[in-house]
């Protein structure tokens, strides 16, 4: 199997994404004892929002390396004691990266077998803990990752931008001298005027000359 790092190009109908997210979850030893993934839970994961919805093609659904890291992360979290409506919340706003962080395999330099004792051995509590206590360092990632998607979304609704994501532009530096320089939306420049030209220049003007005088 795959490194799941390795499989950005990845894709398959519901039964091959719960054979390979199976596959990955027993490599890496998480939810040891739990059911494997299969369709009905596949299913029922996407009625939740935890898994993105398949690319219809025909009438086939196809899914692909997002719903693969979702599933493969949604039962590390499962495993780790995390509610299903929390995972929903925190999938919305996580990228690929920061799901694959959930789950990201131990450095390569090692053969399978010594990457799960290595883990194991870091990660898994003692024996009369092991069914009450989530792994720390696992839930430290998941809980710092948690933290930040709340602080970002806090930040943009202080300004009054979209919670679900920062407000992205495409930005034209402007040197007007060697120490002067104007910072300009691409598109409205690209759709600038003369008279609008002007109207900035007494504006700017106006601006310096008003900032001088309070001094």
């Amino acid at each position: 199997m795959a490194n799941l790092e390795n499989m950005a190009s990845w894709s398959g109908d519901v039964d091959d994404l719960a054979q390979v997210a199976g596959s990955i979850l027993a490599a890496r030893g998480i939810g040891e004892g739990a059911a494997e993934p299969n369709v009905r839970l596949i299913r029922d994961y996407a009625q939740r929002g935890i898994v993105s919805p398949a690319e219809r093609q025909g009438k086939e659904a196809i899914y692909g390396y997002r719903q693969l890291l979702e599933l493969v992360a949604a039962r590390a979290l499962v495993a780790d004691g995390w509610p299903l409506a929390k995972i929903a919340e925190q999938f919305a706003v996580m990228g690929d990266a920061d799901l694959l962080g959930l789950v990201a395999a131990p450095q390569a330099l090692f053969t399978p077998a010594q990457q799960v004792v290595r883990r194991l051995r870091a990660e898994t509590p003692p024996p009369q803990d092991c069914r009450s206590r989530p792994s720390e360092s696992f839930r430290s990632r998941a809980a710092q990752l948690s933290s930040m998607q709340s602080e970002l979304r806090d930040a943009l609704r202080k300004l009054g931008l979209p919670e679900n994501a920062p407000a992205e532009e495409q930005l034209t530096l402007i040197a007007v001298a060697p120490w002067c320089q104007l910072l300009m939306e691409s598109d409205r420049l690209n759709r600038l005027t003369i008279e609008e030209a002007e109207t900035l220049g007494r504006a700017v003007t106006a601006a310096l000359l008003t900032r001088n005088r309070r001094k």
